[in-house]
């Protein structure tokens, strides 16, 4: 586990999701940070090392903020959803939907090619095409912030 102080951190203790790893001698509780706080941090994390030529980190990103995705329950979509609602108006959040929109909006957008190219070095199968599309719809359409604030 690692971490530094970032701005886009703001959202890490919204939804936690609470875990007793403690033992008959005494309670532990863990919070886990909510899908939407991971995705927000992985999101500038790629777009950060997606600035960077060729850095062996970017696929990692990109298969995290896929795997986030695969994993959340319809009940974390529908959750992320109101968060990024709750918080459309946060820098940000608003930021966030740039990355997206930069990365993931094309399927020969950078985002999206290394989503693509990921898989091939997890230990899992490589995602599908057709999960690959799916993962970047929803993505596009979790973090369609920019288009809201331009309605109001």
């Amino acid at each position: 586990m690692h971490a530094y102080l970032t701005d886009e951190a703001f959202a890490i203790a919204f939804a936690t999701h609470h875990v007793n790893i403690g033992d008959a001698e005494g309670q532990v509780d863990v919070l886990i940070p909510h899908p939407f706080a991971f995705l927000i941090l992985k999101l500038f994390a790629l777009r950060d090392r997606l600035q960077k030529a060729n850095d062996a980190k970017q696929k990692y990103h990109a298969f995290d903020l896929y795997a986030i995705w695969a994993d959340m329950s319809p009940d974390e979509y529908h959750e992320v959803r109101d968060l990024v609602h709750e918080h459309s108006g946060h820098p940000v959040v608003r930021e966030v939907a740039k990355i997206v929109a930069t990365h993931f909006a094309q399927m020969d957008a950078p985002g999206a090619i290394c989503a693509r190219r990921a898989g091939w070095n997890s230990r899992s199968s490589p995602p599908t095409l057709d999960a690959v599309e799916r993962f970047m719809r929803d993505l596009l359409e979790l973090f369609a912030v920019a288009e809201e604030s331009g309605r109001r």
